[in-house]
């Protein structure tokens, strides 16, 4: 397999070149991503590209906003040579990196030569991995779940500005956004933990404003959407559950990238440090994902 040759241009100007050598590679803010951008220029996972037989497969995983291959949006699709990868405001450059094959007969020969004890020694630790991995117990779907966290904190919203006419201002600003992504929530996950805490803050301001009316509204909307998050949130862990008792890989996979939305989300949308159990939770779900699709391809069974 070919490494491959990853050039981003950031927005603003910054540039990078990086040399993966991976049949594998996904693109985006998560910390997992061998190509990390901005939480602000991309989603947790947004474009997966695989070598294959055929050529650079490019594959679209998130499309808020979506993708794009020389301006024009897609699916999934085998790069073209010379082809842009456009995500939000960064542009990404992808090449293969030939290696040459050409090399004296002498120096192969004498390369396996010396390769000769490194294989015994590699047969001798893949034997003893595969009796540890035959013990029972252990299970075929990654580590022991960590526990699942709270997706909202406990603590009050704070309005950030003490005069009246600012604090009606930013509360009114904060309801429409909020109004704006819990609309969005049911195709969006995420915008629906992120819209609890605006209706909290735009409570808080109008509470400072007087608004008194207003501010009832902003927290019984609140209230009502959290226990719906909630209770999402919990329907695809028990559908996860349910996915890894039947072996159902498909469904698995499906509910462990619709949860690290809600965790993901959770966790950097406040600094503190209680987000990280958030931040455990997520990246035990990202490693899932990969053994998933590693070991079973998302395979129904």
């Amino acid at each position: 397999m070919d490494a491959l040759r990853i050039k981003v241009f950031h927005l603003g100007g910054r540039s990078e070149e990086l040399v993966i050598d991976a049949e594998t590679i996904c693109i985006g803010s998560g910390a997992h991503c061998e190509v990390r951008l901005p939480l602000d220029q991309a989603r947790f996972e947004h474009v997966v590209v695989r070598s294959t037989a055929n050529g650079i497969l490019v594959t679209a995983r998130a499309f808020d906003p979506a993708p794009t291959l020389d301006g024009v949006d897609f699916t999934e699709t085998l790069l073209a040579p010379g082809a842009v990868l456009g995500i939000h405001q960064s542009t990404i450059e992808i090449s293969p990196v030939v290696r040459s094959t050409e090399a004296p007969a002498l120096h192969h020969r004498q390369r396996a030569k010396n390769l000769r004890p490194v294989v015994i020694l590699m047969l001798g630790i893949a034997a003893a991995g595969f009796m540890l991995a035959a013990k029972p117990g252990a299970k075929d779907t990654g580590d022991e779940m960590p526990g699942v966290p709270d997706l909202f904190l406990a603590e009050p919203s704070v309005c950030p500005r003490a005069s009246t006419d600012a604090a009606q201002a930013v509360a009114e600003a904060k309801l429409e956004l909020a109004t704006i992504k819990r609309e969005r929530s049911p195709f969006h996950p995420e915008d629906g933990v992120l819209a609890v805490p605006l209706y909290e803050l735009a409570a808080a301001c109008f509470r400072v404003a007087g608004n008194q009316e207003e501010e009832r509204e902003a927290t019984t909307a609140a209230s009502q959407l959290k226990a719906r998050v909630s209770d999402e949130f919990r329907m695809h862990q028990v559908r996860l559950q349910y996915a890894l008792k039947v072996k159902d890989w498909k469904m698995a996979q499906d509910e462990v990238r619709t949860l690290r939305d809600y965790a993901l989300t959770a966790e950097g949308s406040d600094g503190s440090s209680q987000r990280g159990a958030q931040a455990t939770y997520a990246v035990w779900l990202s490693n899932l994902d990969r053994k998933i699709e590693l070991t079973h391809g998302g395979k129904k069974k």
